[in-house]
């Protein structure tokens, strides 16, 4: 079984990085050690799981990794829509854990915007790769 933990993110605000007319996001933001979200998986014939979102996110890796499933579960998450980055958490905490429940890794950073993440201040992925 692979565990996968992740904290939560705080988002100071987005940032206009271009000069032109089009909008080129960043922004600032912090990770912290808790609350987290924790991910465990197992290899599976199929995507098995029971938090709706998670599952979504399991599908959604299984499709991006070429794998054939996995049985995940969600032991902690963080509250949704409390500006925590629940969503984003989750989705690469199941990426990753989908991936090495069989046996590969993921390229979060390439991943995450085909997971829906990261599109507008890539401060979540950041977070989650890296801390903060």
């Amino acid at each position: 079984m692979v565990r996968v933990s992740t904290g939560a993110r705080i988002h100071f605000g987005f940032l206009n990085l271009s000069l032109a007319r089009s909008r080129l996001y960043g922004g600032l933001g912090v990770g912290l050690d808790e609350p987290q979200v924790v991910v465990t998986a197992e290899p599976a014939a199929d995507v098995r799981c029971r938090h709706p979102a998670a599952r979504e996110y399991a599908e959604q890796a299984v499709e991006l990794l070429g794998v054939r499933g996995a049985d995940v579960v969600v032991e902690r998450t963080l509250p949704r829509h409390a500006g925590l980055g629940s969503g984003t958490q989750l989705a690469l905490a199941v990426l990753r854990a989908v991936a090495a429940a069989n046996g590969r890794e993921a390229d979060v950073r390439r991943l995450a915007p085909e997971m829906g993440r990261g599109g507008r201040s890539g401060v979540g992925v950041a977070t989650f790769e890296d801390g903060g």
